[in-house]
């Protein structure tokens, strides 16, 4: 896993819970498994959230996205296939 990644979600997670909502979150993909590059985005699920909100989780990604200096994808798990839980559920890691 990126361990400097993992290491500013860590401590961006208050920010994203008084902000946004967002209560349980994890990494997945490229950045989890080790096989990410300097080009590869971020992917971060959200697991809990206070309330689903579309404006929330686009400002969330955004500031994520100023935070890391890379691109990130962000996705509610429950509304994802299961197809797609599945394929995450092989490399999340929980932040």
């Amino acid at each position: 896993m990126n361990k400097e990644i993992l290491q500013k979600l860590k401590q961006l997670k208050p920010v994203l819970k008084e902000r946004y909502g967002i209560e349980e979150f994890a990494l997945f993909g490229s950045q989890a498994r080790e096989d990410y590059t300097s080009y590869s985005d971020v992917d971060i699920v959200i697991l809990k959230v206070t309330q689903k909100n579309y404006f929330k989780r686009v400002k969330a990604k955004y500031f994520l996205e100023k935070e890391l200096q890379k691109s990130v994808d962000i996705g509610y798990f429950d509304s994802m296939r299961e197809p797609i839980k599945k394929f995450i559920k092989q490399d999340i890691i929980y932040v």
